[in-house]
């Protein structure tokens, strides 16, 4: 992370560097939506996609607790050139950053549940 966002209302901007192999580029992206508790989104506004947007749902459980659910649109450069070369690469990376970030959340949450 190069800047992180200064909250989540509409209009924070959080800044990354990712790499693609021995490349790295910046990646904007901006707030848009924030309505809480239920949801805020954001949306690239510089970076690795020709279009990303994601939005953050979370959902009470008839058990009590919360379902976090990411939902992602996104499309690649150069159209189906892109996807043909770079799709299952890209698929195998979002699956593996959001499979890590879920489980920093749940031991974030399992953490502060241990000291209630």
């Amino acid at each position: 992370m190069v800047q992180p966002a200064t909250g989540l209302h509409a209009g924070a901007e959080v800044i990354f560097k990712v790499f693609t192999g021995p490349f790295s580029q910046l990646w904007v992206a901006e707030h848009t939506e924030y309505d809480p508790p239920h949801l805020f989104t954001d949306v690239q506004r510089r970076g690795p996609f020709a279009y990303w947007r994601h939005r953050h749902r979370f959902e009470p459980t008839e058990r009590g607790t919360t379902l976090m659910i990411d939902d992602i649109e996104y499309a690649l450069p150069m159209g189906w050139l892109g996807e043909l070369f770079g799709g299952a690469f890209t698929r195998a990376k979002l699956q593996r950053m959001f499979d890590y970030r879920h489980q920093v959340v749940a031991e974030q949450f399992s953490k502060s549940e241990g000291h209630s």
